[in-house]
């Protein structure tokens, strides 16, 4: 899709799907570690643990992971023109619910987190403790600005997902939409290759670029990040479908896993 604008917009694209908030982290306190232990052997385990003053919480242990958005996949996209950067004012709708397969967006894993990279900084009786809840129609929107004369493509936007597929779930969570201009991509590519790719797709390199994002060079680090586009509130029903926990010891052995309830 390719739209032309006279003056300048603010463009609000949408993803929406069924996600929720996924963490994943290292319980150092001994209190906690013991509060957890017992709520294992008491068949009491869930996503958030209390006992008189001492909480384990999913959210609270988030060195590995901590997003909360859609999922990527089969997800639904919305996009809409608008006034103000805050899309109070909507002008025109664009399109409506279309499956994110059929809008010609740039799909990418943009982190794959593994808790063995992060286990160096803990001491060996660390527990690992993950967890996640389901919820639907999560809503994941953000703002792309369109200067005065400039045409807006849809092509240009690239959503990246966070894969879950070493911590928690087979699941892959949306957690940015970057809008990289075609003269933007050259550039990219350009630097990134020393000049060998800069004709191809960056499309075909981005989930290998952010793969090595932290030795990249700084100017495209820079690129990438400045293409971020701006969220809005990330909400979604409201409702927690399901809960999922999972307990661990340095050594990988399983304690708890399984779904739970508050």
């Amino acid at each position: 899709m390719d739209l032309s604008v006279s003056t300048t917009s603010y463009f609000k694209l949408e993803i929406m799907a069924t996600g929720g908030e996924f963490t994943y982290g290292f319980v150092t306190n001994k209190d906690q570690k013991d509060l957890i232990r017992k709520k294992i052997d008491s068949s009491t385990i869930c996503i958030e643990n209390y006992e008189g003053d001492v909480e384990a919480l999913f959210f609270m242990f988030d060195d590995v992971v901590h997003v909360y958005g859609p999922s990527g996949a089969n997800a639904k996209v919305s996009l809409s023109i608008y006034s103000d950067e805050d899309c109070e004012n909507e002008v025109k709708e664009i399109f409506y619910n279309e499956h994110i397969d059929d809008i010609g967006v740039h799909s990418f894993m943009s982190l794959n987190p593994n808790p063995n990279e992060f286990k160096k900084n803990y001491d060996s009786d660390a527990l690992m403790f993950g967890g996640y809840y389901i919820e639907k129609r999560v809503r994941y929107p953000v703002v792309i600005k369109i200067e005065q004369d400039e045409k807006f493509d849809v092509n240009n936007l690239y959503i990246g997902t966070v894969s879950l597929d070493e911590t928690l779930s087979e699941d892959e969570i949306v957690d940015r939409v970057l809008y990289i201009r075609p003269d933007v991509a050259t550039k990219i590519m350009n630097i990134y290759s020393n000049g060998e790719y800069c004709d191809e797709s960056l499309s075909d390199y981005i989930h290998e670029i952010y793969y090595d994002f932290n030795d990249l060079d700084k100017r495209v680090q820079e690129l990438l990040t400045k293409a971020v586009c701006d969220p809005l509130d990330i909400e979604g029903k409201g409702a927690q479908e399901e809960q999922f926990v999972i307990v661990k010891t340095m050594d990988d052995d399983i304690l708890f896993e399984g779904y739970c309830y508050g």
